[in-house]
Parts: C-alpha cells; sequence; structure tokens
C-alpha cells in the first residue's frame, strides 16, 4: 500500500487489508492445521487472531525448487556483464522491483560499467517495464519458454524487493541454476541463507549497485557465492525433502483429529 509503484496495487492494497486480515483470522479456527512458508508469515498470521479462542497449529514448511530441471547448465557459459531480474511481469511488486532496478540501482552501476547489461524477463510487461527497452542497455523478454537458460548465463540474479512476504521463487530458482544471488533483506527473512556466503544483501539502491559492482568485478566471489548458494538450496530446498515434511504433518494431523 505505501510502496508500490502501481496506483491500481496501491489502491487495492488499500481496499483489501482489513478485510483480508480479519478473515484470515476467523480462517485458522476452520481447519487442522495450517501451513506456511516462512515464520515471519507464521508470527504475522498468528497476530490476526483476536482473543484467546485456540486456534490450529500453524506449521511453517519453505518452498522447494525444482532441482532437476532448474540446474546449471555448463554447457551455456555466463555474460561476465549481465545482470537479470525475472518474475511475472504484470504483478505490482515485480512491477516496483524492475522499475528501481532500472532506474534508480542500474544507473549507479552504468557511471562505472556502461558495459553492464540488464535483462528482464517474465510474462506479461505492462507498459512502463516494455518503455525501459528504449535504453540500448536494456532488455525486456516479455513471456518466454523458459527461465532457466538467462539464470544460467547470467553473471548475477538480482531481486531488489521492496515489499513482500513468504519465499521469492526467484531467488531459489536463480541459486538452483548457479547465479550469484544480490537481494534486501526483505527477501531474506524467509529464508536461513547467510549473508555474505550464500548470497548478498543490500540495503538501498546505492548498495545495491556497490554489491553489482564487486561481484562483476571479482569472478572469484562471484563464483564462490554462487557455489555457496547452490549448496544451501540443495540443502534446504530440495523438493524431496520438502515434500517428506509435507507427509508428516498430514499424518500427524489426522492421528490427532477425532474418529
Amino acid at each position: 500500500a505505501v510502496h508500490s509503484k502501481s496506483f491500481f496495487g496501491r489502491f487495492v492494497t488499500r481496499f483489501e487489508l482489513g478485510r483480508t486480515a480479519r478473515y484470515e483470522g476467523w480462517l485458522q479456527h476452520q481447519f487442522d492445521h495450517v501451513l506456511v512458508t516462512s515464520p515471519a508469515d507464521r508470527q504475522a498470521l498468528a497476530e490476526t487472531v483476536s482473543g484467546a479462542a485456540q486456534t490450529a497449529p500453524i506449521t511453517v514448511i519453505p518452498n522447494g525448487v525444482d532441482l532437476a530441471y532448474f540446474r546449471p547448465d555448463a554447457a551455456l557459459p555466463r555474460a561476465d556483464n549481465t545482470v537479470v531480474f525475472s518474475g511475472k511481469m504484470s504483478y505490482h511488486a515485480n512491477i516496483t522491483m524492475a522499475l528501481f532496478l532500472a532506474q534508480e540501482i542500474m544507473p549507479l552501476v552504468w557511471a562505472q560499467r556502461p558495459d553492464v547489461r540488464l535483462t528482464i524477463v517474465g510474462k506479461d510487461p505492462p507498459r512502463e517495464i516494455l518503455a525501459l527497452a528504449a535504453n540500448d542497455c536494456i532488455t525486456v523478454t516479455g513471456t518466454v519458454p523458459s527461465i532457466r537458460p538467462y539464470l544460467q548465463q547470467a553473471a548475477i540474479a538480482v531481486a531488489p524487493l521492496r515489499y513482500g512476504a513468504g519465499i521469492q521463487n526467484k531467488i531459489l530458482e536463480a541459486m538452483a541454476c548457479g547465479a550469484p544471488v544480490i537481494t534486501t533483506s526483505q527477501a531474506t527473512r524467509a529464508l536461513t541463507a547467510i549473508d555474505g556466503h550464500d548470497l548478498l544483501v543490500a540495503a538501498d539502491a546505492r548498495g545495491f549497485a556497490a554489491a553489482i559492482l564487486n561481484l562483476l568485478n571479482d569472478p572469484r566471489q562471484r563464483a564462490a557465492i554462487a557455489a555457496a548458494g547452490l549448496a544451501y538450496v540443495r540443502a534446504a530446498h530440495d523438493w524431496d525433502v520438502i515434500a517428506a515434511r509435507l507427509e508428516d504433518v498430514y499424518r500427524e494431523t489426522k492421528l490427532r483429529r477425532p474418529a
């Protein structure tokens, strides 16, 4: 409601906010168990409940990645000067990120590295995103058969999240494809990834630009962050492991339920 660059996004969020909170509080009394993808979401959901009424238990089960599909590809060389941002481009949070990236972060990068190219990948970009391609350094793809090759070939994947909740799958997918990731603290609240090891976290446009330039100019650090990010995703977000945890919740819930 505060940070969206989309007037429609701000309007709808303000309109829906109050009744969404009431409805989510009510929903917790209707089910035997509630699942969320991050501790931050669990805390926010618990705060929607008024009074001391008993609600369903809430369990955190993170999102996963199809590691058989999202994977590095040694046959696709990485372009040393390419930054990629991916997501469904009709979503207001992604629109806000793309505009922040193209209009506030990248000009600071181009001031020192005019050769750097930004690729914005994702379906249904609105006019303000398509207009960014007027800059010769920016490519807006629109719908593509797969985002995987873009993540496999970019030097860096970025996700300058300004607002949002849950787990940003774009981050996990980029890590799984072997791309080093730079993001914001808002996007890492739902992750156990370590800043400076598994990925890099920046607080503002200047910090984001500095992180991009440092990685572009330091292939060894870029490779180290990419390798650590890939190892993190494989350890913490493998769908097979997450599915097993989900099955455990189903079994426990079924045992608790009266016959």
